[in-house]
């Protein structure tokens, strides 16, 4: 993939994913953060910061690269055009439960860190349990299964976004 251009990289990953990456997602991805306007489509702003730190975490952008990529207008835009309408709302469900008593930006980059930072075998039930519908599960793990359900989701758009991006 390595020798693609930027729009076969995309259609690949469309391909991929079954579902067309929007002209108006791409532009938010590929426009510079301060050509966007502040409004998002399907996240809050807790919800956009929380994005914000997943992405420092997961990238480790320098502040020259978060200015020239836009990728929480994209996962935005992603989440708004891409998933359903189940999984949309167990994703902001799960934002929530992240964001649940979080006052500062740094409490939510150290409730991120505890999340991202799991033993093998608890994260081979986390992966166990996102195979099922959370109507199967018990009550008890739907918490922890909606958190995740973010995490993943949002990860994923989160590398798409950077790895097909032109300004890489």
């Amino acid at each position: 993939m390595a020798n693609l251009s930027r729009r076969q990289a995309l259609k690949a990953i469309s391909a991929l994913l079954g579902t067309a990456i929007t002209p108006v997602a791409a532009a938010r991805l590929f426009d510079s953060a301060g050509d966007i306007q502040a409004g998002f489509e399907v996240l809050n702003r807790d919800q956009s910061s929380l994005v914000e730190e997943m992405q420092e975490l997961l990238l480790a952008l320098t502040d020259k690269e978060k200015s020239s990529f836009n990728l929480v207008a994209f996962v935005d835009l992603m989440l708004t055009h891409t998933v359903s309408l189940q999984e949309r709302r167990e994703c902001l469900q799960g934002a929530g439960l992240i964001l649940a008593n979080l006052k500062r930006r740094r409490d939510i980059n150290m409730r991120l860190r505890g999340l991202f930072d799991v033993d093998a075998s608890t994260h081979a039930d986390i992966l166990a349990k996102q195979g099922q519908p959370l109507s199967a599960l018990a009550p008890a793990a739907r918490e922890q299964y909606l958190i995740y359900k973010f995490i993943f989701v949002v990860r994923e758009f989160l590398l798409l976004g950077y790895f097909t991006s032109q300004k890489l």
